[in-house]
């Protein structure tokens, strides 16, 4: 191998050297596309807002209206302070409408008085989320409460109507 090969191909394998050297791992994504926007809450329905468990159990049907820009809302979740403190959460089923439910069963045996909405978690599918707590929900004007009436005295009046009626030993 004559002295100029051997210089041409050590000028190759340099060059390959110092730009290899020189590349990064790092790479940028650029998405005209991309969804970095969170999800938005418009309105919140409950119904019955007020539940007499006098005769039995009842079902409250809690309906959250919810849009995102892009990717389109995966999932959401509200959870539910009892008139005792206690957390319950639970998942919102898409109604495929733009809104998104669920149906919350209380029995005979419920603590009656207020539940609140404490939060409204929602999900869209680029990973965005919206948290939306108690303070949030009452400063958008949302409705977040429910009123559980019950019969803790056994007469089959609610507590509340016995006060409306003045039946009650209050």
């Amino acid at each position: 191998m004559n002295i100029k090969l051997k210089l041409f191909l050590f000028s190759i394998l340099f060059s390959l050297v110092f730009v290899s050297s020189q590349l990064s791992n790092a790479f940028e994504v650029v998405n005209p596309n991309s969804d970095t926007t969170p999800p938005e809450v418009s309105l919140i329905s409950i119904d019955p807002s007020d539940v007499d468990l006098t005769s039995g159990e009842a079902d409250v049907l809690i309906i959250v209206s919810a849009s995102d820009d892009i990717s389109g809302i995966s999932s959401g979740v509200i959870r539910l302070r009892t008139p005792t403190n206690a957390p319950v959460s639970f998942f919102l089923s898409d109604n495929e409408d733009g809104t998104y439910s669920t149906t919350v069963t209380l029995t005979e045996f419920s603590a009656s008085g207020t539940w609140t909405i404490d939060l409204v978690r929602i999900n869209d599918s680029a990973g965005n989320q919206t948290d939306l707590s108690k303070a949030d929900l009452v400063a958008m004007g949302l409705q977040n409460t429910f009123l559980v009436l019950r019969d803790t005295d056994g007469d089959g009046l609610s507590d509340v109507a016995e006060l409306d009626i003045g039946t009650s030993p209050i």
